[in-house]
């Protein structure tokens, strides 16, 4: 069991990795590129039209050799640091940050294997919809603390709701809406309305409050108390959203500092409640602005 978890966390950190190395070599190849370095379209494509001017470039499949060797000594290092303060933990513990990390490269990977196996346009939505299902599983790993004050959680949604309704954020917010609605759309199309209120409405909030309250939030507290746990996994939840700038960022945080602060408070049937309330709002302004 524990060569197993060593390996997952390997992985875990390699996929967290793996990312940013590629889009950072895509750069680098790119610049090449354009300053005529010799064999820098062995790794990238550029595409021209009349006149010389670029219109598109992607990277080339041979971008995998480098970026994969570069990745596994990062994680070499990264994991030789990390180990001795991983099996610190008990069982428990190691098996619960083995799998958040799992839940953090899945998203990484995801659509790279969806695309084998679904339409070009339904990948992204397929993959998406296929990230919270797998870790459906994990909801037995999480404490389900009832509380009957648990609906008093409902109470934290109308300040979030104005916090994003202040003119410099909504404004922020316009890029992460468009973007969330190209998704809803793209759902829609792919399968129906039904796959996306289920989705967005029940899995997504059940899954997300386990893996980042019931899990990270809960391991981080027993090791190292509440405020580290607070700051921590609503910094992971922002991470794992799009963020485009300080400001939407910043937004994400203070929403998963609200989810953490029902789950730390009233157990995580709470947190899943004011999420549920977040998401159906989500889903139901999409709806109303004509899907």
């Amino acid at each position: 069991m524990v060569s197993l978890i060593r390996l997952f966390v390997a992985l875990g950190i390699a996929a967290l990795i793996f990312p940013f190395v590629m889009v950072a070599l895509w750069i680098l190849f790119v610049e090449a590129y354009r300053a005529g370095v010799p064999y820098a379209d062995f790794f990238v494509v550029v595409e021209t039209y009349d006149g010389g001017k670029i219109s598109r470039i992607y990277g080339k499949p041979t971008l995998y050799i480098p970026s994969v060797i570069i990745t596994a000594y990062l994680t070499m290092l990264i994991y030789k640091r990390l180990k001795a303060r991983l099996y610190r933990m008990s069982g428990r513990e190691a098996n619960l940050v083995m799998v958040f990390l799992l839940y953090f490269a899945v998203a990484s990977f995801l659509p790279f294997v969806v695309q084998f196996f679904t339409r070009p346009q339904c990948t992204m939505a397929t993959a998406t919809l296929l990230h919270p299902i797998l870790f459906l599983p994990a909801v037995v790993l999480a404490k389900w603390k009832f509380d009957k004050r648990a609906p008093l959680a409902l109470l934290l949604y109308p300040p979030i709701y104005l916090l994003t309704e202040i003119p410099l954020v909504k404004e922020n917010l316009r890029e992460v809406e468009q973007l969330y609605y190209d998704m809803f759309h793209a759902v829609v199309q792919c399968y129906n309305y039904g796959v996306l209120i289920a989705f967005t409405v029940v899995i997504v909030p059940v899954v997300e409050e386990v893996m980042f309250r019931g899990i990270l939030f809960e391991v981080i507290k027993s090791k190292w108390g509440a405020a580290p746990a607070y700051l921590i996994s609503s910094a992971a939840f922002a991470i794992l959203h799009p963020v485009f700038n300080p400001i939407v960022a910043l937004v994400y945080f203070t929403v998963a500092m609200a989810l953490a602060f029902a789950y730390h408070k009233l157990g995580l049937p709470a947190a899943i409640a004011l999420h549920v309330a977040i998401n159906a709002v989500a889903t139901a302004t999409y709806a109303t602005d004509g899907g």
